[in-house]
């Protein structure tokens, strides 16, 4: 038998925020949040200290979306960037 809150119907301790993921990145400098939006699960990539959403991908299964999370930390936490990825603004093919 599930216990629920009165007030909402939903289960007990199952609120928001105990469904969400956070990670940080090793340097500090962005953070990876996994959280349920609206019958899916959102993966959120934002600099840290108020700064702009770099990307926002949406999974119908949370393993799915702690996957994903997990990979883009670990693009985060690399020393170089991937191949492909702009640095100081230009492509990687533009460098040369």
């Amino acid at each position: 038998m599930t216990r629920v809150n009165l007030d909402n119907g939903r289960p007990l301790g199952r609120d928001r925020r105990e469904r969400v993921l956070i990670l940080e990145n090793e340097a500090g400098t962005h953070v990876v949040e996994v959280s349920p939006v609206l019958n899916q699960w959102a993966v959120t990539v934002r600099a840290k200290a108020g700064g702009p959403v770099i990307c926002d991908d949406y999974f119908s299964q949370r393993w799915q979306a702690v996957a994903r999370g997990e990979d883009f930390l670990r693009l985060l936490n690399r020393s170089e960037a991937p191949p492909g990825w702009t640095v100081g603004g230009r492509g990687a093919a533009e460098q040369d």
